[in-house]
């Protein structure tokens, strides 16, 4: 039987992430589907949608004109 779960990343009560929804919504589709998160949301949201310029991976942005993020001087 396969499982839904990925590794955690810290023991439970240690940390916290507003992002663990959708990371295990992302999981439950691949599994789902059969595709990968990102190829699932092209083909079944954005394809259909006409949203031609949604990019889901970082080497796509340098196919458009994108604003790339940046980090600070260090402090101290």
């Amino acid at each position: 039987m396969r499982t839904l779960c990925a590794p955690r990343d810290c023991p439970p009560g240690t940390a916290i992430s507003h992002s663990v929804g959708y990371n295990g919504l992302g999981r439950i589709i691949e599994v789902v589907t059969g595709k990968v998160w990102d190829e699932a949301l092209k083909d079944l949201l954005l394809t259909p949608l006409g949203l031609t310029h949604t990019m889901t991976l970082p080497e796509e942005a340098l196919r458009f004109r994108a604003a790339m993020g940046h980090l600070g001087e260090p402090a101290g």
